[in-house]
């Protein structure tokens, strides 16, 4: 956003005094609408807002209150299947025993509460894990199991939460991290975001249940201009102050001394960062935007804590996210907008943001492997060649636009679960599975 124009009344007719000052405040209010626009978009980044779910009187069976019909075309995967019409960030558990899936939903209407659940892999058996426990009622969610199946990472706003937007799982500013047993026996807070303005964002357990890593934002004591602080995080652009966070996991001890010996990283520098989750290597995966841009740049990957990072999709014109190896590391899932050569970010809104799965092999190109939205695909080449001259863009099916985000694969590698929502939230999130081909 420029700053606003200095205008001083020149001689001449009112007309001419008058002219110059409409025209600047036209620009001022077209930019400041189109900055607010923006920042009002910017939830999708992460997952996007939890589903609407209606729940029972003992809280702990939640029932669908609506759903939206989508429908999604094969591609060279074979089509995805609808798992869940009402269903939002999902976590696969690594036990192959009586696998769960757990995912976070909304329970009152109202004031947007939340609550997380699990169920078997046919969608059968729900059971609320959250409900009538010590994690705070309000935003939570965004949760990763821990390798024995019998406890969840959930991440909960705490009590300096002003209950907004930015407060939600998908950017986490002021949300704690509590360790939940599926029996409930265990519930405990072993982490406190910074002081007011700070954020946990997606935390994630390695396959060994010793490390964990999450995006850690601090505050960084800049306000916003003054007519944009309401829509900020505590008046800051909640795009800055990010780095990751990681620390040894120990589940005999308890509270907040269950996480120990942390260490803060930002293997790119300044910007903000968001994790993806653990390589089976270990290796850590995660997304990376420099400074001023508010966007989803590349997935990037350190093999471990201080290696030179890895640009793993290299596409600096598009929203790349979601990061994530299959366990048998024969695939690499991302959520990406290349698709639409006529999103190229950062010049694009993130209001008008879509975008699709996309598998590729190491070593490999980036395959589409849904189609969600009807726009022709990009022809994909070098990044240092650039891509080709993008075909004429064509209307999404409908009006919708529709955004791919936190994937989860089967331990198996031949299934993946991936959230499917509009950035604009005029329909309920859904949960939809990708069955690959035994190939």
């Amino acid at each position: 956003m420029q700053p606003a124009m200095s205008i001083r009344p020149q001689r001449g007719t009112l007309e001419r005094r008058a002219s110059p000052l409409l025209a600047a405040a036209k620009a001022s209010q077209r930019n400041l609408a189109l900055l607010i626009g923006r920042l009002m978009a910017l939830v999708v980044v992460c997952g996007g807002v939890a589903s609407t779910w209606a729940a029972d009187a003992a809280s702990t069976v939640a029932v669908p209150v609506r759903a939206a019909p989508l429908a999604a075309p094969a591609t060279e995967f074979g089509p995805a299947r609808l798992f869940m019409d009402n269903g939002a960030r999902a976590a696969w558990s690594p036990a192959r025993r009586r696998q769960r899936i757990a995912f976070d939903a909304v329970v009152d209407e109202n004031n947007r509460n939340m609550a997380v659940f699990t169920v078997d892999v046919d969608g059968n058996q729900r059971t609320c894990v959250t409900c009538a426990t010590a994690v705070p009622n309000g935003f939570l969610g965004m949760m990763d199991w821990l390798p024995d199946g019998r406890h969840l990472l959930v991440s909960a706003e705490n009590e300096r939460s002003q209950h907004r937007r930015f407060n939600q799982p998908s950017f986490g500013v002021d949300n704690d991290l509590w360790l939940v047993s599926l029996d409930g026996r265990r519930v405990e807070r072993i982490w406190r975001s910074p002081a007011r303005g700070g954020a946990v964002l997606s935390a994630r357990v390695d396959r060994t249940g010793k490390r964990l890593f999450f995006a850690e934002r601090v505050a960084t004591g800049t306000p916003l201009p003054a007519a944009l602080r309401r829509f900020g995080a505590w008046g800051e652009d909640v795009w800055a102050g990010w780095h990751l966070h990681v620390a040894d996991i120990d589940l005999r001890k308890r509270g907040e001394a269950v996480l120990r010996n942390h260490r803060v990283l930002q293997p790119n520098g300044p910007g903000f960062y968001e994790a993806s989750g653990f390589a089976p290597d270990g290796a850590l995966l995660y997304s990376f935007t420099p400074p001023g841009q508010r966007y989803s740049d590349d997935v990037w990957r350190i093999a471990r804590e201080g290696a030179t990072p890895e640009n793993l999709t290299l596409s600096p014109g598009s929203w790349d996210e979601h990061g994530l190896q299959s366990p048998d590391r024969r695939w690499m899932a991302f959520a990406s907008s290349r698709f639409d050569p006529a999103l190229r970010y950062p010049v694009a809104d993130n209001a008008d943001l879509a975008t699709e799965l996309f598998l590729m092999r190491e070593g490999g190109a980036p395959a589409r492997a849904s189609a969600f939205n009807a726009r022709p695909a990009a022809t994909e080449v070098s990044p240092a060649v650039g891509p080709q001259a993008p075909p004429a863009a064509t209307p999404m099916h409908g009006t919708a636009r529709w955004v791919v985000s936190r994937l989860a694969w089967s331990p198996d590698s031949r299934r993946l679960l991936m959230q499917v929502s509009q950035p604009d939230r005029s329909a309920t999130p859904q949960l939809w599975m990708l069955d690959l081909p035994r190939r």
